[in-house]
């Protein structure tokens, strides 16, 4: 579930159900925005609804189906205008993922909604070993989606920590967290510590030849995992 900056919607995912659905509240009472939000394009049962995130105004939402396409994954994103929800392009796949990486396990979005992070935290999988896991970024412009880079996977990680289990991005967009539960896990006991890792967006430097738009890269990644371990 999330909620926007003002409290006065909220978006409620039901993977069983395969949607998510939106209320809005007004003079102190709480009703279903129009229907349930289901994404068109998923092949198979996607369990969408398994993850969702609203921007700061509430008029944007994104939705993760993390079943979709045999365990691929997929997100949904749809906006809203004047109180009527429409789905904002095709779904949204990331490049790079490897096996059944569970695309849309853990969404966040930008204050804006202009930028969405998704987690896949079945990505790279080597049984008997839980998968490594990873994020997808992508960004928003003039109402269309693109991947904004290579898929994000923190360095340092003591065993497959299942990277992008959860995920979080700073109201600017230009912090993003991921979450990994089984990082440094005992083979004995089969506890966990758990590790975070954090990233930081930078703008290109004018007239740079080799970099995109904008590019995410793994700062302070020792930092901060060390202090969350």
């Amino acid at each position: 579930m999330s909620l926007s900056c003002d409290g006065n919607t909220a978006i409620v995912g039901g993977l069983a159900g395969d949607a998510a659905w939106v209320f809005t509240r007004s003079n102190g009472v709480w009703t279903q925005q129009g229907p349930k939000l289901v994404g068109e394009g998923a092949i198979g049962f996607a369990q969408q609804g398994s993850s969702v995130s609203l921007s700061g105004d509430g008029n944007t939402a994104i939705m993760g189906g993390f079943s979709d396409n045999g365990g691929v994954g997929a997100t949904w994103v749809f906006t809203r205008l004047q109180g009527v929800w429409s789905q904002q392009g095709p779904k949204l796949v990331g490049t790079g993922g490897l096996g059944a990486a569970r695309q849309g396990s853990s969404v966040s979005l930008s204050g804006d909604g202009n930028t969405a992070i998704v987690g896949g935290s079945g990505d790279n999988p080597s049984p008997p070993l839980n998968p490594v896991g990873a994020a997808w970024v992508f960004t928003r412009s003039n109402g269309v989606w693109g991947q904004l880079q290579a898929k994000l996977v923190g360095t340092g990680a003591k065993s497959n920590a299942l990277q992008g289990f959860s995920v979080s991005l700073s109201d600017d967009g230009d912090y993003a967290m991921l979450g990994g539960p089984s990082d440094n896990r005992d083979s004995e006991s089969g506890r966990a510590a758990g590790a975070a890792w954090v990233f930081v967006k930078f703008a290109r430097t004018a007239g740079a030849a080799t970099c995109v738009a904008q590019s995410v890269f793994n700062h302070w990644v020792f930092h901060y995992r060390d202090q969350l371990a």
